[in-house]
């Protein structure tokens, strides 16, 4: 049990769901400074226009999936169980990464 949800195949697809968002993300702010490098920015430089260009898109999909989920956690009737898994998984990893996100980027950018 993980904070009082079964560790059923419902909450690993949507811990493995989560993953893959957060790996889009960083692949995307990668492509992005790696685009800036090669028009001659410095690494740093262009790693730091690369976070701040997709700090804005990736907080909007992350609050878009979190508050996609609501309807699956108030859910009721039919195969509501199984939703009932996996939706506090989906909104709780959601708000952990973007917390995380915006706590490293500031780090990150306010040196």
């Amino acid at each position: 049990m993980i904070r009082g949800l079964p560790d059923d195949v419902f909450l690993k697809d949507s811990l493995i769901i989560v993953i893959g968002l957060s790996a889009k993300n960083a692949v995307l702010i990668v492509e992005f400074a790696r685009h800036s490098y090669q028009e001659g920015k410095s690494l740093r430089e262009a790693a730091m226009t690369a976070a701040i260009m997709r700090l804005r898109p990736i907080i909007m999909t992350s609050l878009a999936f979190g508050l996609g989920v609501v309807p699956l956690i108030i859910a009721s009737g039919y195969a509501s169980e199984i939703q009932h898994d996996s939706a506090p998984a989906f909104s709780e990893a959601s708000s952990v990464l973007r917390f995380w996100l915006l706590f490293l980027c500031y780090c990150f950018l306010s040196r």
